[in-house]
């Protein structure tokens, strides 16, 4: 999996988040646990997940209404 600050459809609606990507991508090489905080689609949790050396990670998504919209309830 690679972080992609150029994934089509963040690039769609504008919503890349280059400053950020190139930041993670240098500061979590040695990591052992990470927090995800306003979730989203969860891509840089599972970033975490996959390309760094964290044992864990805290993925938490802060507003209610935007859990709600993204499982459909």
């Amino acid at each position: 999996m690679n972080l992609d600050p150029s994934c089509q459809t963040q690039v769609i609606f504008g919503l890349a988040e280059h400053e950020v990507t190139r930041f993670l991508v240098r500061m979590t090489s040695g990591i052992k646990t990470a927090a995800d905080i306003g979730v989203g689609e969860g891509e840089y949790t599972m970033y975490f997940l996959m390309k760094t050396p964290a044992n864990g990670v805290y993925a938490v998504e802060p507003s209610e209404a935007a859990w709600r919209e993204r499982h459909c309830i």
